[in-house]
């Protein structure tokens, strides 16, 4: 089971970017005190997994970006991330034990069909996705169908494979960006078609080992090729670290999403993008310089 990473200390970063207390996550999360809490962010505890879809939305996160996963998922994955136990699936599938899941995600015994379609509707995915969650389980290769893109970021993408992304020795024609992709993945994830596609904004959705495939070809950062609001959000939270780590803690909540829709403004975008620079010249502001971003 490729389990999503948790971090006490992003989980941290990201509370504090979201002026958010201990106490607030902790009834958010239906606790009465913060001591659940300290110990997540101290790294002496960890939620159970299907608790961490409600952390993040305790957080204003999205979950992928808080707490990445380092594969498709399987059954227990898609349980986790709906937020349900074992015992609960009880109640989805009308029996008197959740035998039926435990042993499909222990990869012993398929699901009976009749429980395949309420537990992907209770899920939130397709009956197709629960299929393959379940071939993963019983120790089978199943490709993850990549998330729907934005126009924005079937724009990003465009622009990158037609400009090279600024380097001289990227790869130039799409046979040369898929053999670069596929060698940066470690295993055929795309084709030269399929780069034809993302070039000209067809393709409508890319799985996360494209995406990294991409990345490291170009030798940019993967979170060049997300959704704006994502990528910047993410960086508000490293920033949050690195200046924990320098001894210099304080919420850098300025930089978290702001107004409706959760959308950052453009002087948001240019501050990071000023920290940063400061960051690689060895230095980093106090959260004093971010008061005037209000």
């Amino acid at each position: 089971m490729p389990a999503r990473h948790f971090d006490g200390r992003r989980l941290r970063a990201a509370r504090r970017a979201a002026d958010l207390s201990q106490m607030d996550i902790a009834r958010a999360m239906g606790f009465t005190s913060t001591g659940t809490v300290a110990a997540w962010e101290g790294g002496s505890k960890r939620p159970a997994p299907e608790k961490l879809p409600a952390l993040a939305r305790a957080l204003g996160s999205d979950l992928e970006v808080l707490f990445p996963r380092g594969g498709p998922p399987d059954l227990a994955d898609l349980r986790c991330d709906a937020g349900y136990t074992q015992a609960q699936t009880r109640t989805i599938m009308r029996t008197r034990s959740a035998g039926p899941v435990a042993y499909a995600e222990r990869g012993q015994r398929p699901l009976p069909q009749r429980f395949v379609e309420p537990l992907a509707h209770a899920y939130g995915v397709s009956v197709e996705q629960v299929l393959a969650a379940q071939a993963r389980s019983m120790g089978k290769v199943v490709p993850e169908e990549g998330r729907p893109l934005s126009a924005a970021v079937a724009h990003k993408i465009s622009n990158l494979l037609s400009a090279g992304g600024g380097q001289k020795t990227a790869p130039r024609t799409d046979e040369e960006i898929a053999r670069a992709v596929n060698k940066a993945a470690g295993g055929q994830v795309v084709t030269a078609a399929e780069i034809a596609a993302m070039r000209t904004g067809e393709a409508g959705h890319l799985s996360p080992p494209v995406l990294d495939g991409l990345a490291a070809a170009f030798g940019i950062p993967p979170r060049s090729l997300r959704p704006d609001e994502e990528a910047v959000r993410e960086i508000a939270q490293e920033l949050q670290a690195i200046a924990e780590l320098r001894g210099r803690p304080g919420p850098i909540s300025h930089l978290a999403a702001r107004g409706a829709g959760g959308q950052l403004s453009p002087r948001v975008v240019a501050a990071i993008t000023d920290l940063l620079e400061e960051i690689e010249e060895g230095g980093l502001p106090g959260s004093s310089d971010f008061t005037e971003l209000d």
